[in-house]
């Protein structure tokens, strides 16, 4: 019993460890333009169903009562939700993040388009971003970051963790259920 207390221990030192979060982000770029200054990323992909986080952070160099946010995807990538316009009122030296998320649906490269547009009475202004996803056939991104690795061993190990647990529990189960079986056949 002392060395599964042991294991446990190791297992979930190991697990907590390992997915702290690593606050580089691969593929950062922030643009200014005369209106706006845009930095537009993809956060780490999810183990689970391949979706990358976007993410597009807004300095607003001018105010607006309307601004208008745009998403434009390839085929081959699929927005979650149905929400590719946003709209919002800014000040100048305002931040605002636009965040949204996308499925690869097939290995290859997608240049995702973030358009951000301020309405005003006398004019327009708008300036546009552009981000490359690149994924290969296991529609992994690339370059994939360390969380996204760092995820993938610790959701190894909690499903070590779980397959050794399971055991554990039926060979204590069948040890104490076959204790109980033979004293309930003694009792007769």
């Amino acid at each position: 019993m002392r060395f599964t207390k042991l294991v446990l221990s190791a297992m979930l030192l190991v697990t907590v460890f390992s997915a702290l979060p690593v606050l580089a982000q691969e593929n950062k770029e922030t643009t200014t333009g005369k209106n706006f200054e845009l930095e537009f990323y993809s956060s780490t992909q999810s183990i689970f169903d391949k979706s990358v986080p976007i993410n597009l952070k807004i300095k607003s160099l001018i105010s607006s009562e309307r601004m208008q946010i745009r998403w434009q995807f390839p085929t081959g990538l699929t927005q979650k939700g149905s929400n590719k316009t946003i709209w919002t009122e800014i000040k100048a030296g305002d931040e605002v993040t636009a965040r949204t998320t996308v499925f690869p649906e097939k290995s290859g490269t997608y240049r995702v388009v973030a358009e951000v547009q301020a309405w005003q009475a006398n004019a327009n202004y708008v300036d546009t971003k552009t981000l490359d996803l690149t994924f290969d056939s296991n529609l992994e991104i690339q370059p994939q970051t360390e969380q996204f690795y760092s995820n993938q061993r610790t959701w190894l190990l909690a499903r070590i963790g779980l397959v050794f647990a399971g055991i554990l529990a039926v060979v204590i189960g069948i040890r104490f259920g076959y204790q109980k079986f033979t004293e309930w056949l003694a009792a007769d």
